[in-house]
């Protein structure tokens, strides 16, 4: 059970974090091999875009896995008695940003696996491409529930609730 409550804490760091080391190796060897052997790693470019990928989708659900997203907080600063209610009424939108997006990505990744294209090098079908944005958008929303059912649980238990 400890390991769940682990991975659940952890699972997008892994993810990330396994994307940047294998981007730094890639690219590290690619500028190795071009400097002192005259020849670089072919696919060094397109595996570090896919990381990058990996690493941008799965970075908007550890925003708000940390509540560490964007946002805007001009207004809370003049008026603190805001900050609830926007804070909120940011995490509305970025709920309904990541269910936007994913159902409408949803269309491209159908196209996608219909038309069996693949990267130029790697020849990685582009369905797991933008099958990871999708992951990243349903996990996030996924996050953002569980933010608010476990604020709900410590509300009825007499906790914290921010």
């Amino acid at each position: 059970m400890n390991f769940l409550k682990w991975l659940d804490r952890n699972f997008e760091l892994i993810i990330m974090g396994a994307a940047i080391v294998t981007i730094t190796v890639i690219v590290f060897a690619d500028v190795v091999g071009r400097s002192f052997f005259g020849t670089g790693i072919t696919c060094a470019q397109e595996l570090s875009r896919t990381c990058e990928i990996i690493i941008a989708a799965m970075g908007i659900s550890y925003g708000v896995q940390t509540d560490k997203h964007i946002r805007v907080d001009l207004i809370q600063t003049f008026w603190p008695k805001t900050k609830k209610p926007l804070a909120v009424f940011g995490d509305i939108v970025v709920f309904a940003f990541c269910i936007f997006m994913s159902c409408n990505g949803l269309t491209k990744l159908k196209s996608a696996l219909i038309s069996q294209a693949t990267t130029a090098v790697l020849e990685i079908p582009m369905f797991y491409i933008y099958l990871m944005m999708e992951l990243g958008l349903v996990f996030a929303a996924l996050r953002m529930v569980e933010k608010y059912v476990k604020r709900l649980y410590a509300a009825k238990k007499g906790g914290e609730t921010a």
